[in-house]
């Protein structure tokens, strides 16, 4: 089979051509915004909604390339909020509503982030759910 390309230059071209191009609409206009955080144990869980509830865009600690325990790193999270921080600046939101579901320290992190954007927080809500008792438990077997 004869080779399709007849230097090395070429090939090479090829491929920095078959890169995608990430593609972010100008036209929506959205002044204010959601961003509901939901922080597991081992991963972080981002869906950015305009007022009415509709995902305007959703990604997680998995989509910066990292899998199982790397998840958990401190830079993979940093590294995801600073990409969805980019697209809300693209967008053109300039006050968000911030929603925090579970425990973590990405609170501090997300916060620290969005000031240094000069994004207005409007509100901050806490949905963590909390035990409290709980079902009764068994009674012990007497020996």
């Amino acid at each position: 089979m004869a080779n399709k390309y007849k230097t090395l230059q070429e090939k090479e071209k090829q491929k920095r051509r078959r890169k995608k191009k990430i593609f972010i609409q100008k036209t929506l206009d959205f002044s204010d915004g959601k961003l509901y955080i939901q922080s597991l144990r081992n991963n972080l869980i981002l869906s950015l909604t305009d007022i009415n509830g509709n995902v305007l865009r959703n990604s997680s600690t998995g989509t910066t390339g990292a899998k199982g325990y790397r998840k958990r790193l401190l830079a993979n999270k940093v590294k995801l909020i600073n990409k969805m921080l980019y697209y809300i600046k693209r967008i053109g939101i300039k006050q968000l509503h911030l929603i925090f579901k579970g425990f973590g320290r990405d609170r501090e992190l997300i916060c620290r982030n969005i000031k240094k954007i000069q994004l207005t927080i409007e509100s901050i809500y806490d949905y963590t759910s909390m035990p409290h008792n709980g079902c009764r438990l068994r009674k012990k077997k007497s020996l």
